[in-house]
């Protein structure tokens, strides 16, 4: 450790170095967002999205000047059993630095054989003095790799390196031969009173972003918490009102079946509804959504978000219900299925709606028993309907078997599934099919909008869900009508905020 100590010198250089090797292995894995900060700095010196692409991150952390004149390309050799993928420069574009990213097996290393070989390519091609930006991800069988020729296993020797050495040289050559067919020059012109090109490229430079206009967060970053669900234990049954007592479901559990295969929807009246959707999109709602960074939930209806320097609050339950519709719309005929095991039965869970506050019985609706049965035959009857569209299946002895899922990770809450079944039967237009499919549709995205903020465990999966699986989802998905306007209120930005504190 002091060798080491005293060779970085400084933590100016061993930031550096830190800097060269994330960037290497941020092109090599443009799956995976990386992000480097030095301490105390607010913005980071290096960031790359998720999902991204080579090239992409070429640009990103390299510059524009090089990612536009890469060429892509791969090979396979089966006599020497090895694999290339390789990003090169074009002959349009030198450096004064050559610049080679080499990965075998996974591994940033150094091949002096290789890189004096491609040299020696681009030196036909480039003025004295001037290097290419070269990428290469070589996959070689193991017990073909040497690793041990330098003490910092940095410098490796491969069997066969001479030929394998010689099988890529010949494909650059391929490649910079076609394209050699064009060349761009060029030639300075400068016009009468125009302003310098240096100076206006310093000027730039030095051009200041204010405090007070900084955007401070970043919409793609993701959490840990993601990954962390907090633990929800089962009880023995839900309650089906938080307000009265009333009888306890049985214990169930869930199990999620996706759909087998993916079906083309040809009916009009879900198409037209489809269409009604885009139609009725704000794009300025929808890209606020998209690159919104979710900040904290403040109850169970309303949750706080910031759009680079402004901070919102919106009603979430019906940002949640727009959502679900969507989604029963666009999964249409293809929902996944939330098995329930064991089936629960469905006149019970009828008699148990007509019990709770929500459900508004009174002694002049008849008795419960009798409304039960009324609604458990009109189910019953289009029951072939809802397991056919939406995935929601009750057994012809009157058992309820699935439910509809429309969101990784995300579970309606059991409380309300009573009510849930009694207004599929009373609220939802049977008769007309346009019709029936709008009520279905909204009816079941009020219920799987609520979620279960009892006390405990259950509340903080409801905060975890919020988080990580409905925020996502308005980014991912939802494509808002302009009335959803009414529910997003701004409480603040960071302008304002600096005019009455001076700082922030």
């Amino acid at each position: 450790m002091p060798q080491r100590r005293q060779a970085l010198r400084s933590p100016a250089e061993e930031f550096q170095r830190l800097s060269e090797v994330l960037a290497r292995y941020a092109v090599h894995n443009p799956r995976v967002g990386f992000t480097l900060r030095k301490q105390g700095d607010a913005q980071p010196a290096l960031r790359t999205p998720v999902a991204s692409s080579r090239s992409e991150n070429i640009r990103i952390i390299y510059g524009a000047a090089i990612s536009k004149e890469l060429l892509e390309f791969s090979h396979r050799d089966e006599v020497y059993k090895f694999e290339a993928e390789c990003l090169i420069t074009q002959v349009n574009y030198s450096a004064k630095k050559c610049q080679m990213l080499l990965f075998i097996n996974q591994r940033l290393v150094e091949s002096t054989a290789l890189r004096t070989s491609v040299d020696s390519i681009y030196a036909t091609y480039l003025p004295r003095g001037h290097h290419p930006f070269v990428y290469m991800s070589l996959t070689l069988p193991p017990q073909n790799l040497d690793v041990n020729v330098h003490p910092t296993k940095h410098e490796v020797h491969f069997l066969y390196q001479e030929e394998i050495v010689d099988s890529i040289k010949q494909q650059v050559e391929a490649r910079l031969l076609g394209s050699n067919a064009t060349r761009t020059f060029y030639k300075q012109l400068r016009l009468p009173g125009a302003p310098d090109l240096d100076e206006t490229q310093l000027a730039d430079k030095t051009q200041r972003i204010y405090p007070k206009e900084m955007v401070r967060t970043d919409s793609t970053e993701q959490k840990l918490d993601k990954f962390l669900a907090p633990l929800v234990k089962s009880d023995s049954g839900v309650s089906s009102s938080s307000s009265q007592e009333a009888s306890r479901l049985p214990e169930e559990s869930f199990r999620v079946t996706a759909a087998k295969k993916s079906r083309e929807v040809r009916l009009s009246s879900v198409l037209d509804m489809r269409k009604r959707v885009e139609r009725q999109c704000s794009v300025q709602l929808r890209s606020t959504l998209k690159n919104l960074v979710y900040v904290g939930c403040v109850d169970e209806r309303r949750a706080l978000f910031q759009h680079e320097t402004r901070l919102y609050m919106c009603n979430t339950r019906s940002f949640s219900e727009e959502l679900f519709y969507q989604r029963m719309i666009y999964e249409f005929q293809n929902c996944s299925e939330i098995t329930i095991s064991p089936p629960l039965p469905l006149k019970e869970l009828l008699i148990l709606s007509l019990e709770s506050e929500a459900a508004g019985w009174t002694p002049e609706d008849g008795d419960k028993a009798e409304l039960a049965d009324g609604a458990a035959d009109i189910l019953l009857k289009k029951a072939p309907i809802m397991r056919e569209y939406f995935g929601l299946r009750i057994s012809e002895d009157g058992m309820l078997e699935s439910l509809p899922s429309l969101l990784h990770q995300h579970r309606p809450c059991v409380a309300h599934l009573p009510v849930y079944l009694l207004r599929l039967a009373t609220e939802v237009d049977w008769e007309q099919e346009t019709r029936c499919f709008e009520t279905f549709c909204r009816e079941t995205a009020r219920f799987y909008a609520q979620l279960d903020w009892r006390e405990g465990a259950t509340a903080g999966f409801s905060r975890w869900t919020m988080e990580h699986v409905l925020f996502p989802a308005f980014k991912k998905y939802l494509l808002p009508p302009p009335r959803i306007k009414d529910q997003i209120y701004e409480l603040t930005n960071l302008p304002t905020l600096y005019k009455v504190f001076e700082r922030c």
